[in-house]
């Protein structure tokens, strides 16, 4: 559940099948895959809590973002401020999680226009995987393994939507958004996704879709 702290946390837990195109990343993916499908069969896995509220309680300033156009965008803070998302994950650790969701609850390139960081979603995606798994690693035994997942939340369009202003998009470029997020948060060392605050309809369905189209890991669903 995303809005609990490292001191109130919720067991969750949920998986499907996909897969990765870069072969590096592929092996990486398929082990850790292995390894997360064994662990689910046998005990439940504790997800760590909210990032959003954690971050407020630094009371960072724009030069932490990287600048005033950045200022405010999460995601960014895993290339500005590494040590800080780090430490958060550290602190769900401490408190006992077992999987990390990585600091991209909006960072498909959509989201990150609104920072002028489009064009840096794989960069951003990337980073926050890469932190997320240092961490993860850290604190992993061979008697008991952390994972990593790739939060992917909303864009702020739905498709289905009867507001013109919401549905400006197609299913297709739904998907198309997710699948390059996904990309470089697999690349990064995710397993597996979790699309976030998910609601039936076609935000989820083009998240699973653009998995399918980058390829084999567990996905996981929070809502």
């Amino acid at each position: 559940m995303r809005w609990m702290t490292p001191q109130c946390m919720m067991h969750w837990c949920a998986h499907g099948r996909e897969d990765t195109g870069d072969v590096t990343a592929k092996g990486r993916s398929m082990a850790t895959t292995s390894r997360y499908l064994e662990e689910i069969r046998n005990r439940v896995l504790v997800y760590d809590g909210a990032m959003g509220t954690q971050i407020l309680d630094l009371n960072l300033a724009a030069p932490d973002y990287g600048g005033p156009t950045q200022d405010g965008c999460p995601e960014i803070l895993a290339v500005t401020r590494p040590d800080a998302i780090r430490d958060i994950h550290r602190a769900y650790l401490d408190a006992g999680a077992d999987i990390l969701e990585t600091d991209t609850f909006t960072g498909t390139r959509l989201k990150l226009d609104d920072y002028a960081l489009g064009a840096r979603t794989y960069e951003i995606n990337h980073a926050a995987a890469r932190v997320a798994r240092e961490a993860a690693d850290s604190f992993s035994t061979p008697e008991r393994p952390r994972f990593v997942a790739g939060s992917m939340g909303p864009t702020g369009m739905l498709p289905s939507s009867d507001d013109p202003s919401l549905s400006n998009i197609t299913y297709q470029q739904l998907a198309e958004l997710y699948r390059e997020q996904a990309v470089a948060l697999i690349e990064g060392g995710c397993a597996p996704p979790s699309p976030a605050s998910a609601a039936p309809g076609p935000r989820p369905a083009g998240v699973w879709r653009s998995r399918r189209r980058s390829r084999s890991i567990p996905v996981g669903a929070c809502c």
